[in-house]
This record gives C-alpha cells, sequence and structure tokens, in this order.
C-alpha cells in the first residue's frame, strides 16, 4: 500500500503521510485512526502494531518484531501481543467483513486488503496559519482529547486551564493536528507568550483571520461565516484581558469562528466552556504492583517513554519499579516535571534519583536545551506564574506554603500572618484557586484546599528569600500545639484526622521539613507534642 500525502503543512512541520484503506484512515504521526471521517477510540499498543503492520502492508511481519515495536524495551508474552491483534480486529469492520490483518501461523502478521481498496485520493486538505505540528506523541490524555472534539462541535469557546507543566499546549496541538483538520476549513495558531510589550493583540487575531475590520468594531467579519475556522490562542497567562476581550467581539461578529485557549486561569467570559487538564495518573502509596502494572499508569508510562529517549542503552527491570513509582508520586503526574527528570537518568542513575527530589533539586534542573525560556526549568516555570500576581496574592502563597496538607479557610486565618485583617481573604485564595495554584477537595464537613508539591516546594524557598520563613513555622507549630492542648486526651473525630493528616507525612516531606526545621525549634516541639 503506498502512502498518501495530505495537508497543507507549514513548510517546517513537512507533509502528513497517511493510509487509506476501506472506510479507515490511518494518521500515523498523529496516532489517529478515522472511519469514515470519526475517530476510532483504540489504545497506544494496538496503534503502533497497526502502524508496523501497515507500513509493511503485504509482507510478514514476525511476532518478536510486533513486540519490540509495541513494547520498545519492556519483555512481555505472547498473549499481550494477540490481545492487541483481537482488538484491531473488533474495530477494523466494514461493511464487507473484510479481514485486513492474517495471521501467518507461528510466525507473526501481515496486513492484506482487497486490490480495488487501496487509494491515493488525498483527503479534503485543511488551511493552516501557523500551526506547529507535535513533535512527541501524547500520553494518557485522549479521554480529555475526546472530550475536547465534543466542545468543539458544540460550543465554540473552550479553555483548556491548568497549572504550569501539565500539559495544556500539548493536548490543544494534538487536537489541532489530529480530529480538528478534518472538522473545520482553517486552523489558526498564536502564541500570545511572544506578543511584544507594544504588539496589540487584537490586530494579531485580525490579521491572523484576514478580517477586514477591527476588534473593536461592531460589523459583520470579512470572512464567510459558512467557513468554520478553529482559532487556538496560546499561553494567554499574562494577556487575559486582551484575550478575553478579543475573543467575545470573535463569538458576536464572526459566527464561524470556534476559539480553543489555553491559560493557567479561565477567562471568564460569556459562552466559556473551562476544561482543566488533569495530571497523569500513578499508583497511591502501599499498592502492590507488577511492572506490567505499573506500566498502566499515564505518568510511569511517560516517564519510560522519555527515559529511554535519552539514554537509548536504558532497558527496564523489574528493580526499576520502586524508584518509577516514587518520582511519579514526588512530581505528582507533571508531565514537565517527568519529562526534566528522565533526562538525568542517564547521569545520575535512576535509582538515585528520589533522594534528589527529596531535596527539591528538581526546582533547578534544566530542561531541552530548545525550550520556550519559560520551561527552562520547572523553577523558571513557576516564575512565570509568580510574576502574573499581585503583591497580595505573591505573600499568602509564600505564606501558605507552611501547609504540608490540606487546609481550611480557618485554618488559614489562624496561621497566615494578618489574615484576620483581610475581608477578602477568601477572595484571594479562590484566586490562587482560578490561576491553579491551589486545588480544591470537598469534604462533607467543609471545603479545603492543597498545593501541589512542586508549587510548595517553589513557595517555600519564596517564603525563605522573603526573610518570613522562622515567623510563618512558629505561627503554624503554635497553632497546631494549641489544638493539642485544647484537645487534651479526648482528640478524636475529623480534628484527629486533620492532625494526623497535617504531622505525618510521607518521608519526603518530613525530611524537608526537618531541615529547615534546624532553624525552627517550633516544629521539633510540635513533632515531640504528637510523637
Amino acid at each position: 500500500m503506498t502512502p498518501s500525502k495530505t495537508f497543507d503543512l507549514p513548510p517546517l512541520c513537512g507533509q502528513e503521510t497517511f493510509y487509506r484503506f476501506g472506510p479507515f484512515t490511518l494518521l500515523p504521526n498523529q496516532h489517529l485512526l478515522l472511519k469514515n471521517g470519526s475517530r476510532i477510540v483504540l489504545g497506544g499498543r494496538a496503534l503502533d502494531l497497526l502502524v508496523a503492520l501497515t507500513e509493511r502492508a503485504g509482507e510478514l511481519v514476525e511476532k518478536t518484531e510486533l513486540m519490540a515495536r509495541a513494547w520498545p524495551r519492556v519483555i512481555v508474552e505472547e498473549c499481550n501481543l494477540r490481545a492487541q491483534i483481537v482488538a484491531l480486529r473488533r474495530v477494523l469492520v466494514d461493511d464487507t467483513g473484510f479481514n485486513y490483518i492474517v495471521t501467518v501461523p507461528g510466525r507473526g502478521y501481515r496486513f492484506v486488503m482487497p486490490e480495488d481498496a487501496a487509494t491515493s485520493e488525498p483527503v479534503p486538505a485543511t488551511e493552516r496559519t501557523g500551526v506547529p505540528a507535535l513533535v512527541s506523541e501524547l500520553v494518557g490524555r485522549q479521554a480529555l482529547l475526546d472530550t475536547l472534539a465534543s466542545d468543539l462541535r458544540q460550543r465554540r469557546l473552550v479553555t483548556l486551564a491548568g497549572p504550569g507543566g501539565i500539559g495544556k499546549s500539548s493536548v490543544a496541538l494534538a487536537l489541532l493536528n489530529g480530529e480538528m483538520a478534518a472538522r473545520f476549513e482553517h486552523l489558526h495558531y498564536l502564541d500570545a507568550s511572544r506578543l511584544g510589550e507594544q504588539e496589540k493583540l487584537a490586530e494579531r487575531i485580525a490579521a491572523l483571520l484576514n478580517l477586514e475590520q477591527s476588534l473593536t468594531q461592531t460589523a459583520s467579519a470579512a470572512r464567510p461565516a459558512s467557513q468554520r475556522s478553529l482559532l487556538l490562542l496560546d499561553n494567554c497567562d499574562h494577556h487575559l484581558d486582551a484575550v478575553a476581550s478579543a475573543v467575545q467581539w470573535l463569538l458576536r461578529w464572526v459566527p464561524g469562528c470556534h476559539v480553543l485557549v489555553t491559560s493557567r486561569e479561565p477567562l471568564n467570559v460569556e459562552g466559556e466552556v473551562v476544561r482543566r487538564v488533569e495530571p497523569l495518573d500513578y499508583p497511591e502509596p502501599g499498592q502492590p504492583l507488577t511492572l506490567e502494572q505499573a506500566l498502566d499508569y499515564t505518568a510511569v508510562r511517560l516517564l519510560v517513554e522519555r527515559m529511554t529517549a535519552h539514554d537509548t542503552g536504558f532497558v527496564l527491570q523489574e528493580t526499576d519499579l520502586e524508584p518509577m513509582v516514587r518520582i511519579c508520586r514526588t512530581l505528582e503526574g507533571n508531565p514537565l516535571a517527568l519529562d526534566i527528570v528522565a533526562a538525568r537518568v542517564r547521569a545520575c542513575g535512576l535509582r538515585d534519583l528520589p533522594q534528589l527530589l527529596d531535596r527539591s533539586g528538581y526546582l533547578q534542573m534544566k530542561g531541552r536545551r530548545t525550550a520556550d525560556p519559560r520551561h527552562g526549568s520547572l523553577a523558571a516555570l513557576l516564575d512565570w506564574s509568580y510574576a502574573a500576581l499581585s503583591a497580595t496574592e505573591q505573600a499568602l502563597l509564600r505564606q501558605l506554603s507552611v501547609f504540608r496538607a490540606s487546609f481550611t479557610l480557618g485554618e488559614v486565618r489562624a496561621v497566615v500572618a494578618g489574615a484576620n485583617e483581610q475581608d477578602d481573604l477568601l477572595s484571594l485564595i479562590e484566586q490562587l484557586v482560578d490561576k491553579s495554584l491551589l486545588q480544591i477537595r470537598k469534604q462533607a464537613s467543609a471545603r479545603r484546599y492543597c498545593m501541589s508539591e512542586i508549587t510548595r516546594a517553589y513557595a517555600q524557598q519564596k517564603l525563605e528569600a522573603a526573610g518570613e520563613a522562622k515567623a510563618a513555622s512558629a505561627r503554624y507549630a503554635n497553632h497546631y500545639m494549641r489544638l493539642l492542648k485544647d484537645a487534651g486526651s479526648q482528640l478524636g473525630g475529623e480534628a484527629r484526622l486533620v492532625m494526623e493528616t497535617e504531622l505525618t507525612r510521607p518521608a519526603a516531606v518530613t525530611r524537608q521539613a526537618g531541615e529547615r526545621s534546624r532553624a525552627q525549634p517550633h516544629l521539633d516541639v510540635l513533632r515531640l507534642s504528637v510523637s
């Protein structure tokens, strides 16, 4: 089967190769299988096998080759390959009942097709303006991509929100390079983080969309409404007001234009659908796992993929399971953090990396040489978020870093300096939630807030640099010492749960707190009180 060329990509991106057979279209670079133009839900390994077979259509592909393609550097039983082939055959069903995958007993499989099924007919081209290709395969985001595709079919404004490094831009680009390419006539991309201080966002958008009017005029746009276009506004954190105004204008006056926004916080405009990009999943503490079971977790899978990319000599072994899982837990499934840490395996060794992470050393680890400056390290990434905060929000974020677990509004008032005098304290906390620097944990009795370990480690460094660490730790310790004294031997219920959660944290956090407490005896006294 001869691959066909399609899609009018920018010169640097090259051209997309696709394979068409019967009602199916396979786009290998996008890891995407379509049937009559609609995406088919299929696992990553099954798609890897399908790509390997279609690349050599008509030829025998040995079982060992296929297993090496779908499970690189991992030894698996042959039954795993058979299970994936069964899954493929289930979805490769057309009206004729033709079997595209033939078994060669004892050897492997062959991709075959009717002589009249092959076609080089091009898929209708989508006009693209500045849309980058996705360089690396996206791991663990298929459910979110499906949700976003559905959103954009029904709504005109979708915002991808989440903390730095969580993969908002990657998800958005995967969407534009995948299913959306067949649903919109025009795809446009604008990286708001690259706008100069004097550049006006509205003018850039008007030029990008080929609009004759300014985005401030109440007139219909030049582009006909019948031509459906999708505009991705990426990295909008520092231009939220301008983006919100421009997007609101587009929604009102360019009815054929849909907008996808990535930002740490929503635009908060009419018609907006907000989707939060969550961390990749990872095993919980105390959960017994085999190596194969661990690879079902997307954070572990991404870490392994990135480690093998950085070190081609790396071979995954059962003894790697414990340090891998510890790394994923410490970094809480943050894709950028996992990518940065994976690059250190060759120099540091996998088994020694968790100890380095326990000391928050990952914040200063350098990212890829060609990365955007704000992705140069996790510290640089958080600098970007921190700089966008008001002075009051910065101070509150620093003070909240003393909490080693979740906390309530009442606990913030008791621990944070000057909190009782702040009438807008709840509003400030909610703003940090909106900016993806705090998360909400809803419980039956009260709303609790928490901070990711990456953000907390960064905020603690800012707390120490501001000379506030000793006083903040003293207030924190004194508050819980008062709780102990008041509760006495009757401590129970939720109070005990809160105390145990706050004071019985993982060893990594305890060691980190212990390093600080050498200059803060209040924390030592508090630990003795509950021991």
